[in-house]
């Protein structure tokens, strides 16, 4: 069964300028692993919006299975980007979850 991983980031950045630069960073250290890491099928990172917002950045991705999941945690280009963010994280949070099959509406 498929497994979504979800993550939210609080960043350091203290202007509107900062913040954009960090999330282009993050974004595009964490989209180039898409395509290089077996069993990662989908990968999405944005900037959350509103104001007030408690998070900044948040990645959307979506694993085979949770073998998948676990293999990409460690994979060394994923704990290379990871390296790359930390300096601009203060704060994250993290949920993982199974994808259930599609309700069958037919009958």
């Amino acid at each position: 069964m498929s497994v979504r991983h979800v993550v939210f980031w609080k960043l350091s950045a203290t202007t509107p300028t900062q913040r954009d630069q960090q999330v282009t960073t993050i974004r595009e250290s964490l989209t180039a692993l898409l395509g290089r890491i077996d069993g990662l099928q989908a990968l999405e990172v944005h900037p959350t919006a509103g104001v007030g917002q408690t998070w900044d950045l948040v990645l959307d991705s979506v694993f085979r299975d949770a073998s998948a999941l676990a293999a990409y945690l460690v994979h060394p280009l994923h704990e290379a980007a990871g390296r790359k963010a930390r300096g601009m994280v203060v704060d994250r949070v993290a949920a993982d979850y199974e994808i259930p099959p599609p309700l069958d509406r037919a009958g």
